[in-house]
């Protein structure tokens, strides 16, 4: 089978880091969800390691090189991060500090806008589908059949966005 989908979540350093449990739930190999090798085959995870510490981003890379070498050398896990110098100003408060919020959540919510647009650009080429989660989240089994079957039903190849565009975010 072709890779149907690309799955992207962002991650950075926490007091409990998600992105090993993640990774390995997500495709299987942690974990209660069974996920077999031809439906495995069928996604493309993509993780932005948006931290700008460089210490936690080169640990987590090495752990997920040796708990998943294999998904990384078969092309399923990508892993990317992008220097902070390549991020605009985050500081936009005040003045635009909207709804009331503080402008450290501004920064927050700001940066994170930047990191998901940082995966969506890195992801189009490798699926026709995208799909945008969390780093701590758990998966139903048969996951993948259940989401590729309702995005290829509901959208098909020959869908187009209002923009226009092949390739179809959800």
């Amino acid at each position: 089978p072709t890779v149907s989908s690309t799955v992207g979540f962002g991650s950075v350093k926490r007091q409990k880091d998600y992105v090993l449990d993640t990774v390995g739930i997500m495709m299987g190999l942690r974990g209660e969800v069974p996920v077999d090798a031809e439906e495995r085959s069928k996604v493309v995870i993509v993780a932005h390691f948006a931290d700008f510490n460089l210490s936690w981003v080169d640990h987590i890379s090495q752990k997920l090189q040796e708990q998943y070498g294999e998904l990384i050398q078969g092309g399923q896990f990508h892993g990317i991060h992008a220097k902070q110098e390549f991020y605009p100003p985050l500081e936009v408060c005040p003045p635009d500090c909207n709804y009331k919020d503080e402008p450290k959540r501004v920064k927050w919510r700001s940066k994170q806008n930047v990191d998901y647009a940082f995966l969506m650009y890195y992801a189009a080429p490798l699926a026709p589908y995208y799909l945008q989660l969390e780093d701590d989240i758990n998966f139903a089994p048969n996951w993948i059949s259940k989401i590729t079957g309702y995005l290829t039903s509901s959208f098909p190849p020959t869908y187009r966005s209002k923009e226009n565009a092949p390739w179809r975010l959800i």
